[in-house]
């Protein structure tokens, strides 16, 4: 886990507001989340050198799945081979049934350390998760770092959710409060 290439005039956009494409079609509308991790992934997925990163064939931890739409993106579009899809909420049975897909029909925590017993690391963290506190988002994937189930290079993407404040200074604020605890 490390620090974003991209320069911080470039990152500060990741921290506002996700739009949704024009590419929306019915055949992945499983949820708007969908489109948020699609739109996050064609922009900000690169390496330490800026080059573009490939998950095909690898290992990713979604987070707070429920209903799917990060899960499903990850093997369509990401051709991800595994993707463990962890919430206590009910997975869409159409995410649930692609090859690839291992439900954990539990919270975080528990998946986390699932994972660790069965010994697979995971090149890839998300989680759309909506928590009161948002610095439960970030303890989740330290937890998940500090269980050893992240590989060395391992990237993550996160949404941070404020429930207080409407301002775009204050979730400015609070988001810089996020990535100083990373």
């Amino acid at each position: 886990i490390g620090i974003s290439p991209i320069p911080r005039h470039e990152r500060d956009n990741l921290l506002c507001y996700a739009t949704i494409g024009s590419d929306i079609t019915d055949n992945d509308d499983i949820c708007r989340a969908y489109f948020k991790l699609k739109e996050a992934m064609r922009y900000y997925r690169r390496d330490v050198d800026g080059d573009p990163v490939s998950f095909d064939g690898m290992v990713a931890f979604d987070c707070g799945s429920s209903p799917g739409g990060w899960t499903k993106y990850l093997l369509q579009d990401e051709n991800c081979e595994l993707v463990y899809s962890c919430d206590p909420g009910k997975l869409d049975q159409s995410v649930e049934s692609m090859k690839g897909t291992r439900y954990l029909k539990m919270r975080g925590r528990d998946g986390i350390e699932l994972v660790r017993k069965e010994g697979n690391a995971v090149n890839l963290w998300v989680s759309d998760m909506c928590l009161m506190d948002p610095k439960e988002q970030v303890n989740h994937l330290l937890t998940a770092k500090e269980k050893g189930i992240l590989t060395h290079n391992a990237y993550f993407v996160l949404t941070l959710k404020f429930n207080t404040g409407h301002s775009k200074e204050t979730f400015d604020l609070k988001a810089e409060e996020e990535l100083r605890y990373l």
